[in-house]
């Protein structure tokens, strides 16, 4: 399944909407992922969304990031940056 990427995402993480897509990428009860595809400077990129509404899906992506942080203090070829972490305002 493939979806439009909103426009905060491209900017988010610097991308070009002509060379970027989104598909679902599985999830769970309370929330949602997908999984974005781009390539930049030649080199295809690859990151991974997650989506939820509610408290148990904020405590999930608040320790989601911190553990993902942690990681980046360690040598990992498969994990190289977190990008950003938000919350959204639904309108």
């Amino acid at each position: 399944m493939s979806a439009k990427l909103d426009a905060a995402i491209l900017r988010t993480l610097s991308l070009d909407p002509s060379n970027a897509s989104i598909s679902s990428y599985g999830g769970a009860g309370f929330s949602s992922t997908f999984k974005i595809s781009s390539t930049v400077n030649g080199i295809q990129k690859l990151f991974f969304i997650k989506t939820g509404m509610g408290k148990d899906s904020e405590l999930m992506f608040a320790g989601i990031y911190f553990q993902l942080e942690s990681f980046g203090n360690v040598p990992n070829e498969a994990l190289q940056e977190l990008p950003a972490y938000t919350r959204a305002q639904i309108m």
